[in-house]
């Protein structure tokens, strides 16, 4: 499956000047989402005109906390984590080792949830209930295996699924969000708007060129080292 967490402020890092011209970049955050939602299915499009089942692209790699994973021969870089429950103030802390026996873990990224004890009146203070829902953040250096584990300011727990994948997409919807935005704007072949549609056209057909993905292509639920493909498209106008 293509797992992707393309905002609008991505974009926004291509093409800042957009946003200081006009509106608030809270404008922006509709609009942008309406081009990027576009450019998901257009890329979807694209995926399985070359062949490919959604379902067998870009496996993640689950992580069961406290529990060293498996090798990540395809190096993810991207952390998902869903918090289903939460009570205090707890971080949850990713952390990853090149070690095959006796570890040496190194911290690759956190997230903190939750909020503070409250007042139990009379009775001993309480953890507050926290916040659920989804957090992620990028790792900057990749290591063979990982660890995942949380820790509770005070007293606190916390409910939660968690995953790496892969960010073989990412980039290419950036870029074809992008495509369409300009190309939304566009009035002439000659406009400056024009220019940014032709520049984020070629990035995104010459990315999807040399684009690599693991495939699952043994359906064996797992992407091995030598499972990675690449076929070139071209974009849909």
């Amino acid at each position: 499956m293509i797992t992707t967490r393309v905002t609008y402020k991505d974009l926004l890092k291509y093409e800042p000047p957009i946003v200081r011209r006009g509106d608030p970049s809270t404008t922006y955050s509709v609009e942008y989402d309406q081009f990027i939602t576009q450019a998901k299915d257009i890329l979807t499009s694209d995926i399985k005109s070359m062949g490919y089942k959604l379902r067998l692209l870009c496996t993640p790699l689950t992580l069961t906390p406290d529990v060293k994973s498996g090798w990540d021969e395809i190096e993810r870089t991207r952390l998902i984590a869903d918090v289903t429950a939460n009570l205090g103030v707890v971080t949850v802390t990713l952390q990853g080792t090149n070690d095959e026996s006796d570890e040496t873990w190194t911290d690759c990224g956190s997230f903190t949830v939750g909020t503070d004890l409250i007042d139990g009146g009379e009775d001993d203070d309480i953890p507050a209930t926290g916040e659920i829902g989804e957090q992620t953040f990028v790792i900057d250096k990749v290591f063979k295996y990982y660890k995942i584990s949380s820790t509770a300011k005070t007293t606190g727990t916390i409910t939660y699924t968690a995953y790496l994948v892969e960010r073989s997409f990412e980039l290419p919807l950036i870029y074809l969000s992008l495509y369409l935005l300009f190309s939304s704007k566009s009035k002439t072949a000659n406009d400056d708007y024009y220019t940014k549609t032709e520049q984020y056209r070629l990035l995104y057909e010459n990315i999807l060129k040399s684009n690599f993905f693991s495939y699952d292509s043994d359906e064996d639920g797992k992407a091995d080292e030598n499972e990675y493909s690449y076929k070139p498209t071209r974009i849909r106008r």
